[in-house]
């Protein structure tokens, strides 16, 4: 560190959000609501917002050893972590398997208005559903607060050291913790009956990170590279896996 230069502040950031128990219904007019925003954001008319922009490669500085410990010593990273603890997630059949009238209307399509009348119906009952539950799931996200400086000195070095690296990339984590997938039926009261298993419980993560600036490092070629970890889950034909087939068709057309 040179003699006109502030002194190093030792400084981090970290978020934390918990959420739970959580009990989340997707209805077939909430998946109906879900293609529509898909199908806006896809079919948009207007410029976006912003550009990204080129990255300015700089010539490299000469760096003094001195700062190079300094940066090794401490980085200053921000970190955002997330957390659902208990958290259900029903995915009930459509009550109206009338999407091959409704997708022309969500996609922007013109259709005529005899086309769009339909008659009513009554609730569908008893109705199946696709059940996932989970323990928790954790999602971090870590980024250096000044990745330019830290990928600037690290690539004006000749053999950089892991923690220079390990800190020139944002780093992602997606934990999940016993989770578990079956089938169930809603009753004409509304109640879930009890679950019929089709994925037992298990536990997965997902790490991946991403090179910040890389036209800093045009040598490293592993700019986004992911890592899946699960433990072996066997092929188990149940009686839910074969309802869970007759449950995805029944939002689809006839």
């Amino acid at each position: 560190m040179r003699k006109d230069e502030p002194p190093l502040v030792q400084e981090t950031s970290a978020k934390r959000i918990v959420v739970g128990p959580l009990d989340v219904q997707l209805h077939s007019s909430a998946v109906h609501r879900i293609l529509k925003m898909a199908a806006c954001t896809l079919d948009h008319e207007y410029q976006p917002y912003c550009k990204p922009q080129p990255d300015v490669v700089e010539e490299r500085v000469s760096v003094v050893p001195e700062q190079v410990s300094a940066l090794e010593e401490f980085i200053p990273t921000r970190q955002t972590s997330v957390t659902l603890m208990r958290a259900t997630v029903t995915v009930p059949a459509a009550e109206y398997n009338l999407l091959h009238l409704l997708l022309p209307v969500l996609l922007g399509h013109k259709v005529s208005t005899a086309q769009t009348s339909v008659p009513q119906f009554q609730l569908l009952r008893p109705l199946p559903a696709l059940q996932l539950q989970f323990e928790r799931v954790t999602f971090e996200h870590s980024v250096p607060m000044y990745e330019q400086e830290v990928t600037r000195t690290a690539s004006s070095l000749n053999q950089p050291s892991d923690t220079l690296l390990h800190h020139c990339y944002t780093h992602c984590y997606l934990k999940v913790f016993e989770l578990q997938a079956g089938l169930t039926v809603i009753d004409s009261e509304g109640v879930f009956q009890p679950l019929i298993p089709i994925i037992p419980s298990f536990s997965t993560a997902l790490y991946g990170k991403q090179l910040h600036l890389p036209a800093y490092c045009p040598h490293r070629t592993s700019r986004r590279p992911r890592t899946f970890e699960t433990p072996t889950n066997p092929d188990q034909r149940n009686p839910g896996r074969v309802l869970l087939k007759a449950l995805s068709g029944s939002a689809v057309c006839p």
